[in-house]
C-alpha cells in the first residue's frame, strides 16, 4: 500500500499542473479510498495523505482492459505469414502508390505504401487550395516520397496514373509550365535520396483503391477495412508567389556538414579554425549530422525548426513535465537530440511559458550570492556605547559601557559612575 501511494504522490508531483486544474479520476483494484482516509493513520502514510489532500481526487475501480484493443493492433501490425530472409527484404523493393484527384470544391490526394512485408500504410490528403489534376497529381507523388523517405526506404516502385508526370519525369515531355518544371525539380530532388527507383504509369482501373483514397478527405466514401490516416495540406509543395523569403535563423549544421562532408571552409581564417575545432567532436551517418560525447551515444543535430518542436514537445506535450531549463535540457539530451544552443533556448523557453509562471514552484533562493561581513578574525574589531543613566546602584554606579564583537557577538559590560571616569579592573 505504501508502494501505491507513493506512486501517486510522485505522479502528483510529476503531473502537478494537471492536477491543480480539477478532478482526477485515479482507476485502481487497491483499497486506496478507505487506506488513506483513516482518521488513526501515521507514518508515511500520514505524510503522503497530508501532501494529496491538496488535490481533488476521485478513486474508482479499474475496469477491464478491452482485449479488442491488443487484437486490432496484431492485426494491423501482423505480416505475412512467409517469413523472408533479411537479404531478400532488403533487395525486395518497396511499392508506393499514388493518385490525386481536384473537383471545383476541392482536392485531395491518396497514397498507399507497401513494405516487402506486406505491412500497408494508407493515406489520403485533402487539400486547402485550388489545385488542377496535374497540381494534384504532382502532390501525391511528393507526399509519398516524402513519406517513404521518413521511413529510410532504400528501394522503390512508384505506380500512378497519370501519364504526364510519368512522362516528365522520364524525359519523354518537355514542361513549359513554370510551376510543372518546379513540381519535377522537387521530384528529382527526392528521388535522388533512394538508391533504385522506378516509376510505372498503370491504368485508372488498376489504381483504382488509391483514386478512392484521393476522393476520401472530400468525400462521404467510407473505408472499413484498413486503417486510413487522413491529413491536410494546407499549402502547394512549390511557392507560387514570386517572393524571395529572408531565413532568419540560419541552419547552424551547414558549415560543420560542408566541413565533413565536402572538406569545404570559409575564407576568413578564425572562422575556419573555429570550424575544424567543432568539427571533432561531430561525425555523419549518410548526410545527418551527429554529437559526439564521452559518456552519451551519437546526438542527432536538429536544425532551428525541429529544436522549436522537440522543446514543444518535451515541455508541454503528452508526457510533458514542464521542466525548468536545465532539467528540460538534460531530458531532451537523454531523447538522443541536440543542438547549439540548447541549454539557452530552454531556458527562454521556460521563462516564456504561462502555465510555468501561474503554478510552477516558488523559488526561495537570492537572485545574488551572500556576501559575508565578518571581521578577519574573532576579537579583531568592536562595537562600543555607553548606556544610562541608570537608578545609582552600588558603589554609585549609574552607568554601563558595553561592547559587541562583531565577528563571534561577545558581550562585555562595565558598570561605571561617572562616564569620564576610569575605572579598574
Amino acid at each position: 500500500m505504501e508502494k501505491l501511494v507513493h506512486s501517486l504522490v510522485i505522479a502528483s508531483r510529476k503531473l502537478r499542473h494537471y492536477f491543480q486544474v480539477g478532478e482526477i479520476h485515479v482507476l485502481t483494484n487497491a483499497p486506496l479510498k478507505r487506506i488513506l482516509h483513516k482518521p488513526d493513520m501515521t507514518g508515511r502514510l500520514a505524510v503522503c495523505t497530508i501532501e494529496l489532500s491538496q488535490f481533488y481526487i476521485e478513486y474508482k475501480p479499474r475496469t477491464t482492459i478491452k482485449a479488442q484493443v491488443l487484437s486490432d493492433f496484431m492485426a494491423e501490425c501482423q505480416f505475412k505469414a512467409k517469413q523472408l530472409n533479411p537479404e531478400e527484404v532488403q533487395l525486395r523493393p518497396w511499392l508506393l502508390f499514388v493518385d490525386g484527384s481536384s473537383t471545383t470544391n476541392s482536392g485531395g490526394a491518396g497514397i498507399i505504401l507497401i513494405s516487402p512485408e506486406g505491412f500497408k500504410i494508407q493515406q489520403s490528403l485533402k487539400f486547402e487550395f485550388q489545385a488542377t489534376n496535374n497540381v494534384a497529381e504532382y502532390e501525391a507523388l511528393i507526399a509519398g516520397l516524402k513519406l517513404a523517405t521518413d521511413l529510410e526506404v532504400d528501394i522503390i516502385d512508384i505506380f500512378g496514373d497519370s501519364q504526364l508526370v510519368a512522362k516528365q519525369i522520364s524525359r519523354e515531355f518537355k514542361t513549359h509550365n513554370e510551376n510543372m518544371a518546379k513540381y519535377l525539380a522537387i521530384t528529382q530532388e527526392l528521388l535522388k535520396k533512394f538508391s533504385s527507383w522506378k516509376l510505372s504509369n498503370v491504368d485508372r482501373a488498376e489504381n483504382q483503391w488509391v483514386d478512392s483514397l484521393a476522393k476520401l478527405a472530400s468525400s462521404d466514401l467510407k473505408i472499413n477495412l484498413d486503417p486510413v490516416y487522413v491529413d491536410t495540406l494546407t499549402s502547394p509543395a512549390i511557392n507560387t508567389r514570386a517572393v524571395h523569403l529572408i531565413q532568419n535563423n540560419p541552419d547552424w549544421r551547414k558549415p560543420l556538414l560542408e566541413y565533413i562532408l565536402e572538406n569545404k571552409l570559409p575564407s576568413e581564417k578564425n572562422e575556419a579554425r573555429a570550424i575544424m575545432f567543432k568539427a571533432r567532436n561531430y561525425c555523419t551517418i549518410g548526410s545527418v549530422l551527429y554529437r559526439r560525447f564521452l559518456t552519451e551515444p551519437l546526438l542527432r543535430c536538429l536544425s532551428p525548426e525541429e529544436a522549436d518542436h522537440a522543446i514543444l514537445e518535451v515541455h508541454t506535450g503528452i508526457c510533458g513535465e514542464h521542466l525548468g531549463g536545465k532539467n528540460l535540457a538534460l531530458k531532451i539530451i537523454r531523447q538522443g537530440l541536440y543542438w547549439s544552443t540548447l541549454r539557452k533556448d530552454c531556458e527562454d523557453y521556460v521563462r516564456k511559458c504561462q502555465a510555468c509562471q501561474l503554478y510552477g514552484s516558488v523559488s526561495h533562493r537570492p537572485t545574488t550570492e551572500l556576501n559575508s561581513i565578518l571581521a578577519p578574525c574573532p576579537f579583531f574589531q568592536w562595537g562600543i556605547d555607553i548606556v544610562g543613566p541608570f537608578p545609582k546602584s552600588k558603589n554609585q554606579c549609574q552607568y554601563i559601557v558595553v561592547a559587541v564583537d562583531y565577528a563571534t557577538k561577545w558581550v562585555e559590560a562595565k558598570p561605571l559612575s561617572n562616564p569620564r571616569s576610569e575605572r579598574k579592573k
